[in-house]
């Protein structure tokens, strides 16, 4: 019986300790973002991505930006 209640106890714990990595959590950052024509606004965890994304953006009007820093 101990095994296998020991066994459950490891996969949950498992479980646990990999979705966070595998699906990101609502409270990451997001603070490097970038305005679009009309009233788009996108933001992005890491500046490098947020570059990525506006480059590719025909209608992109800022570069990007840190929002926290802009107040």
């Amino acid at each position: 019986m101990n095994h296998k209640l020991f066994g459950s106890l490891v996969t949950v714990l498992a479980l646990l300790a990999i979705l966070p990595v595998s699906f990101p959590i609502g409270w990451s950052e997001k603070d490097y973002c970038y305005d679009q024509a009309g009233s788009g606004h996108f933001c992005f965890e890491t500046k490098k991505g947020c570059n990525h994304e506006q480059k590719q953006d025909d209608i992109a009007e800022t570069p990007c930006y840190n929002k926290d820093r802009t107040a």
